[in-house]
């Protein structure tokens, strides 16, 4: 009888033992996954953008935003650069050399921080989402975020006046131009006190000029197998100088931003704009009544040389990868960034055509002829003076050298050969 009540004495204890060392452990895995619950919520991202421009400023916003609001265990915090190229690859430099960079990057020429092992391999997944990436050794470093391209902006309502028509060769462009200066309507602003801005008429006559007939014209230029004295780019400067010699530009272009041009075609001021979709926003905002229209410049013998504009777009840097939480929480916010219905806003806001196969609804008409013309009419190329085969700082030389060719300080002899010279000298490759 003793016997049997020790061992159920040992059993009861035993019991208890067991029962008291379970209780104590649950609290401390209650602990532990609460740990990792606020480790995750600890992510936090940093997003460096080129600031400048409205509407991607608003995308930007509503992107990170809508995303933070689906994953508010994960906090975007927003650095931001100055828009215009030249300024936003130094200041990406500039962050880079002390080592805030961030994680996700708003990135152009891709091939610079991606050749230096600054970016990190994107996954498959991801990449596949997007028609544009770049790539380096069979990898995707960067993913394009939209595309854009650029043309002649125009007021509907002054070439129905005038009964005058989309262009089909450049002579009738030119004879569009004729009409609207004999009638005193400024055929053509241009915003050139934003020297960057110039860059719109010379990299089309560029493209349409130089380009189309040698696609790889700057490579060889740094090879000095070509000149800027030679025949096309020789008729690129003239083509350019002959629309402000002719008085087809508005007189007082040097003083005018690329902002202030929304209003002369709002205020049909002036007829023309060469720039962007992105500035219908701007030009209705100012005159919601306004009927734009839009075409591209066709050349001497009728052909569409556009910019398929796809040099930007998004990359994640090394020093996120470090991190596989981080990593993949960057990850996250561009397949978000690509989901049909965010991505179908970024179009719409910024008036830019997809890269990824889903179709856009947009809510102009005038955007839509902008993607049916560039599907159906344009000759494209994503080249242009300022990409990567330009050597560096050259892009600003020119548009300001072009800026003294047209006052006429230079003749053409004197501009080709300093072209030449300026070309060589930021190539560090002085002539003999």
């Amino acid at each position: 009888m003793k016997r049997k009540l020790l061992i159920i004495y040992f059993v009861v204890i035993m019991i208890g033992s067991l029962t008291s060392c379970k209780a104590s452990q649950q609290p401390q895995e209650e602990k532990i996954s609460e740990e990792e619950n606020s480790e995750d919520k600890d992510i936090k991202l940093v997003l460096t953008y080129a600031s400048g421009d409205a509407s991607w400023n608003k995308v930007v916003d509503l992107v990170t935003r809508r995303f933070m609001e689906q994953y508010p265990n994960i906090m975007i915090e927003l650095s931001s650069g100055t828009a215009s190229s030249g300024a936003y690859i130094d200041f990406l430099k500039n962050k880079d050399a002390v080592g805030e960079l961030g994680d996700i990057l708003d990135i152009r020429n891709m091939e610079l921080l991606a050749e230096s092992g600054r970016l990190a391999a994107l996954p498959e997944d991801l990449a596949s989402l997007v028609n544009n990436s770049f790539q380096l050794d069979g990898k995707t470093y960067a993913v394009t975020a939209t595309c854009l391209t650029q043309g002649i902006i125009y007021n509907k309502k002054v070439f129905e006046l005038l009964n005058l028509q989309e262009p089909k060769t450049y002579e009738e462009f030119l004879n569009i131009c004729s009409v609207l200066k004999k009638y005193r309507m400024i055929p053509i602003v241009v915003g050139g006190k934003d020297l960057w801005h110039m860059g719109f008429w010379v990299n089309h006559f560029f493209r349409a000029d130089v380009l189309y007939h040698n696609s790889d014209w700057q490579l060889e230029r740094s090879n000095g197998t070509v000149s800027w004295s030679d025949n096309e780019p020789r008729q690129m400067l003239s083509h350019l100088k002959y629309l402000f010699e002719k008085g087809y530009v508005v007189e007082d272009y040097q003083k005018i931003s690329d902002s202030s041009t929304a209003s002369y075609i709002a205020n049909s001021k002036a007829a023309m704009l060469y720039s962007g979709p992105w500035m219908f926003s701007k030009i209705t905002e100012l005159n919601p009544k306004i009927d734009l229209g839009w075409f591209y410049v066709p050349d001497d013998e009728g052909k569409y040389i556009a910019f398929n504009d796809v040099n930007s777009g998004w990359a994640i840097t090394s020093d996120c990868a470090k991190d596989q939480k981080k990593y993949d929480a960057a990850v996250q916010f561009l397949k978000f960034f690509y989901s049909e219905d965010i991505y179908s806003q970024v179009c719409s806001i910024m008036n830019a055509m997809p890269v990824t196969n889903i179709d856009i609804k947009y809510e102009s008409e005038v955007q839509d002829k902008v993607l049916q013309d560039f599907r159906k009419k344009a000759i494209l190329t994503s080249d242009q003076i300022g990409s990567y085969d330009t050597p560096e700082n050259f892009q600003n030389y020119l548009f300001m050298y072009v800026n003294d060719y047209i006052e006429g300080k230079y003749t053409l002899d004197e501009i080709t050969g300093i072209l030449d010279d300026t070309w060589d000298n930021c190539n560090n490759k002085p002539k003999d």
